[in-house]
């Protein structure tokens, strides 16, 4: 009796459905064999070109190429090979995909620092239990960004605009100031 195997899950926490597995594992062993296999993708699996909201092209990959991404869930960097799978094109479209290493695990480092920064503002916020009432013109709702031009953080006052989602009460404001230009970075995601 033959069984069909679900998905693989492997001792490091990455999981892939047995399709996923096997097309990696046949891409790796055309790379190891280029003489004795011949790939040819359909029409549908040729390659695909997200766009972010803004218009810009996001370029995928070659199909076939081996590129690093960031498993978040546990901030492991995991090797894969493009294929268009679904798991490719969310992660592309997230921006985790990187052709080096080198590169994930920056990106990863980031990341993590992100989220601590995030965590402290969020934790401040709840100290001083402060939620952004935007019904209340007159309770100060601050935020930041980074000027390329003057090189540091610049801050400003949300009043009767909603929509930052890193909008935090002066305390916060206060911690945000004593951050080294790297963490500023990390907390605004800027990757340069």
């Amino acid at each position: 009796m033959s069984k069909t195997i679900k998905s693989i899950t492997f001792s490091a926490g990455q999981s892939f459905t047995a399709q996923e597995y096997v097309a990696a594992a046949l891409i790796d062993f055309a790379k190891n064999n280029p003489d004795n296999v011949s790939i040819e993708y359909a029409e549908h699996e040729k390659q695909k070109t997200l766009k972010r909201p803004n218009g810009a092209e996001i370029l995928a990959p070659e199909i076939g190429t081996r590129y690093y991404c960031n498993y978040y869930t546990d901030y492991t960097i995991g090797e894969a090979y493009w294929d268009n799978a679904r798991a490719d094109l969310y992660r592309l479209s997230t921006g985790w995909v990187f052709l080096e290493k080198e590169q994930a695990i920056i990106s990863t480092e980031l990341m993590k620092r992100h989220l601590e920064i995030v965590d402290k503002v969020y934790a401040i916020n709840v100290e001083n239990n402060w939620v952004a009432d935007w019904s209340d013109s007159k309770q100060s709702k601050c935020c930041c960004y980074w000027s390329q031009k003057r090189n540091k953080l610049l801050f400003y006052e949300y009043i009767d605009a909603q929509g930052d989602s890193k909008v935090y009460c002066k305390q916060a404001q206060d911690y945000l100031k004593t951050l080294s230009v790297e963490d500023v970075k990390a907390f605004l995601l800027i990757y340069t």
